[in-house]
């Protein structure tokens, strides 16, 4: 078994591609080259979602707005945010958000050392 498997590796056989195999690779690689132009981001098909997206953004924002001048909805906000952090930190999810946080600095750092350290 060993002596065969030694057999087939010593083998210098080279292989060669045939013409026409060779051809249909080049005329597909040549019509990939002449393509007549890059593919575009589909801004038809995203238009919808970033309308509702900036939609949505101005409503919470307005929102947002007419709650800071109202005492009562500030107190029920600081209230849900109380309960939102008792439940986050039964849950234990600040470890989380370490743990998020330690892999993107351990992530981003070497790639901006090296960048910054490149010669421009």
């Amino acid at each position: 078994m060993h002596d065969d498997i030694e057999r087939l590796l010593a083998d210098d056989d080279e292989i060669t591609p045939s013409s026409r195999f060779l051809r249909a690779v080049m005329d597909a690689v040549q019509r990939e080259a002449t393509a007549p132009r890059p593919l575009e981001f589909p801004w038809l098909r995203a238009l919808p979602g970033l309308v509702a997206t900036i939609t949505a953004l101005a409503v919470a924002t307005r929102h947002g707005i007419g709650a800071w001048s109202d005492p009562a909805s500030m107190a029920v906000f600081d209230e849900e945010l109380r309960q939102i952090m008792a439940l986050a930190a039964g849950l234990g999810l600040q470890w989380v958000v370490l743990a998020v946080a330690v892999t993107i600095v351990s992530a981003l750092l070497p790639l901006r050392l090296t960048c910054g350290a490149s010669p421009h």
